[in-house]
C-alpha cells in the first residue's frame, strides 16, 4: 500500500514557498503532474507532501523590450496559443512534440525544465535561445542561464527552496525558419 500524501494548495506562489519552507525535505513543488506520478510509481520520489503550485496569473507568454517572457506555470497547449511564442519558432515545434494533447494540456515549462530529464523536449530549443531563468525562494530571486542550470540527468542547480519563476528568452532580431 502506497503511504499517504499531503496536497498542499497555496493561493500564492508567496504561499507556496512558505509552505515549503515549514514542511522542508519531506515536500516537493508540483504544477502540472505529468512526471510526478511516473516519478513515485518508479521509487524516485518519497515526499509526504506536495504542494502544489498556484495556476499562473497573466499571459502564458509576452514581449517586453526585445525579451520574450514565458511562465514556468503555462502548460505546453497555453504556450502553443501564445502570439508571442510565435516569435520562437524552434521553441514551437519543440512544444508541438510533447508528448500527447492530454500530455500538452497538463505539462508545464517549469515541470519540464525542473526535472532536467535528457529527454527533455524544450531544453535544446531554450538553449538555442540562450534563455534565462528566475529562480525564487523566500531569499529572493537569482538569474540562472539555462546553459548553467543542468548539471546532470535530473539535476539542476535549483536549491530544494527555490522554483522557477519566470523564462526570459531573448526575441530573434531576424526572421526564423523553424
Amino acid at each position: 500500500m502506497a503511504p499517504e500524501v499531503e496536497v498542499l494548495m497555496p493561493a500564492s506562489l508567496d504561499e507556496a514557498l512558505a509552505a515549503k519552507a515549514r514542511h522542508g525535505a519531506n515536500a516537493a513543488f508540483v504544477a502540472g503532474g505529468t512526471d510526478i506520478v511516473l516519478q513515485t510509481r518508479a521509487g524516485k520520489r518519497t515526499a509526504r507532501t506536495l504542494i502544489r503550485l498556484p495556476p499562473r496569473t497573466g499571459p502564458a507568454a509576452r514581449e517586453e523590450q526585445g525579451v520574450v517572457l514565458l511562465s514556468p506555470f503555462a502548460t505546453m497547449s497555453e504556450l502553443l496559443g501564445d502570439p508571442a511564442v510565435s516569435r520562437l519558432p524552434v521553441l514551437v515545434k519543440a512544444l508541438s512534440q510533447i508528448g500527447s494533447p492530454q500530455v500538452r494540456n497538463a505539462a508545464t515549462l517549469g515541470g519540464n525544465l525542473g526535472n532536467a530529464s535528457p529527454a527533455g523536449d524544450n531544453a535544446p530549443a531554450l538553449l538555442v535561445y540562450e534563455a534565462v531563468l528566475t529562480l525564487r525562494s523566500l531569499r529572493g530571486d537569482r538569474a540562472v542561464p539555462l546553459e548553467d542550470f543542468f548539471v546532470g540527468p535530473g539535476r539542476t542547480v535549483l536549491s530544494d527552496d527555490e522554483v522557477i519563476a519566470e523564462v526570459r528568452v531573448p526575441a530573434p532580431r531576424q526572421p526564423e525558419f523553424g
